[in-house]
């Protein structure tokens, strides 16, 4: 596919995920398709969110999540996006049962207007970073 790589996200030599945006380049930049819309923003937002919280995506466009949970010792951890004030809608998920306890990553995708949040099931973890793309 031709494109230019808007983001990649790589933990050592693995990408987890790569958003290309597809369409001719040009001298202004990438051309992509009409009405399509860019990730422009990086934010890392650690220190503003909490595990089970809800929050809005007000961007006015898609965000792409990456939330990573510390330590998580006989837990779920669950990403959940929708309309309600509480989303119930999972879309990411990952169990985590081993010694010693791992660090996990979930990644998903938040319409806009839409709400989010990530929380954990049975045992424990740490939220350690939790970055959002616009």
């Amino acid at each position: 596919m031709d494109g230019v790589v808007v983001k990649e996200i790589t933990m050592a030599t693995n990408v987890f995920a790569r958003l290309t945006i597809p369409g001719p380049t040009g001298p202004q930049g990438p051309a992509g398709p009409a009405g399509a819309t860019m990730i422009t923003t990086q934010s890392v937002v650690t220190g503003s969110r909490a595990l089970g919280t809800p929050y809005t995506n007000g961007t006015g466009k898609p965000m792409f999540v990456t939330v990573c949970v510390a330590n998580v010792a006989s837990a779920t951890v669950t990403a959940k996006t929708d309309a309600n004030a509480d989303p119930v809608l999972v879309v990411a998920t990952v169990a985590a049962f081993s010694t010693p306890a791992p660090t996990v990553a979930l990644n998903f995708w938040v319409l806009p207007g839409a709400k989010y949040k990530v929380e954990l099931t049975l045992g424990s973890g740490t939220l350690q970073s939790w970055t959002e793309w616009s």
